[in-house]
């Protein structure tokens, strides 16, 4: 039995991290986050360590093939029946890579569900999360920086996996719960529907 990857787009704001684990503890997958995993090796003492910290006080962005081999590695060293990825691909590189890896490696690749959110409703739930958490760093124009460059460079990705038949597009202004509870109805009709075409 093939070993099954999801991914849950959307951006900031739109609640996928959220999302993402909810369907991970639905599914008993195994959740990753490339953002977590970037935050947790910077903590460690060693190479990798100072270089994502190098990157973060540049203000850059972790080069793709440190990002790649961290998820790859955690994927290809896990147990897990399943995974559900926060966060990946974010840009047209990264996203020939992840199906290349998939590819050689034999993972089903059914599933990106993406969170559909208007720019204005992310501001204000980025602004809301600014203050709840004390962030006053997180100024409107970062945030419209950071949300200008998803949609520069990840929304159009969007294109790829819908000729893939994998995307899933859902009302991500919903509640937390009507959200998650959409997306799991499609992964069981999409198994219904694979078993009876299986039986047949």
């Amino acid at each position: 039995m093939s070993r099954e990857i999801i991914l849950v787009l959307g951006p900031q704001g739109s609640g996928k991290s959220t999302q993402a684990k909810l369907l991970a503890d639905y599914l008993d997958y195994q959740f990753l986050s490339t953002g977590q995993m970037i935050r947790e090796a910077s903590q460690k003492h060693n190479d990798l360590a100072e270089n994502l910290n190098r990157y973060q006080l540049l203000g850059k962005l972790v080069p793709d093939e440190i990002v790649e081999k961290m998820l790859f590695d955690r994927i290809t060293e896990s147990d897990s029946l399943g995974f559900v990825i926060d966060g990946f691909p974010r840009d047209k590189k990264q996203l020939e890579d992840f199906l290349n890896f998939i590819e050689d490696n034999g993972y089903d690749f059914n599933h990106a569900f993406y969170l559909d959110v208007s720019l204005r409703e992310c501001l204000n739930r980025l602004r809301l999360r600014r203050e709840i958490e004390n962030r006053p760093d997180e100024t409107d124009g970062a945030i419209k920086t950071r949300l200008n460059v998803y949609f520069s460079n990840t929304e159009p990705l969007l294109s790829k996996y819908d000729r893939l038949g994998v995307l899933e597009k859902v009302n991500g202004e919903k509640s937390i719960q009507e959200i998650q509870d959409n997306i799991q109805d499609i992964i069981n009709n999409y198994l219904e529907k694979s078993r009876f075409y299986g039986n047949n």
